[in-house]
């Protein structure tokens, strides 16, 4: 599991984490999925507005994460997606916009 995590942060790119490796990231990812884990988080949140920014890197926990709070009760979740790459590289003034404009909505 860890040199097929390993391949996949490789394929991504791993120069803007400075001292990272694609395996070591891949071991704490995998040593750390638990407490990583956006659902396992809902009921101590789920009483807090929330802003829930998903991209492209096809994964869907971001969006399930949304719905999870909304089946929990949280009528104070904001979704956004970019159509960009995970660091939002060509979208960052829009996703700084949007979540200045979130942050002045809270009360």
């Amino acid at each position: 599991m860890v040199q097929a995590l390993s391949a996949v942060y490789a394929r991504e790119g791993m120069a803007p984490l400075s001292g990272c490796t694609p395996e070591g990231l891949a071991r704490e990812t995998l040593a750390k999925a638990a407490q990583w884990n956006f659902l396992a988080k809902v009921d101590s949140i789920k009483d807090r507005p929330a802003l829930i920014v998903t991209s492209d890197d096809g994964l869907p926990q971001g969006a399930n994460f949304a719905i999870a709070l909304g089946a929990a009760g949280d009528s104070r979740v904001t979704t956004l997606h970019l159509h960009s790459d995970h660091a939002y590289s060509d979208q960052r003034s829009a996703l700084s916009s949007a979540i200045l404009e979130w942050l002045a909505g809270l009360p």
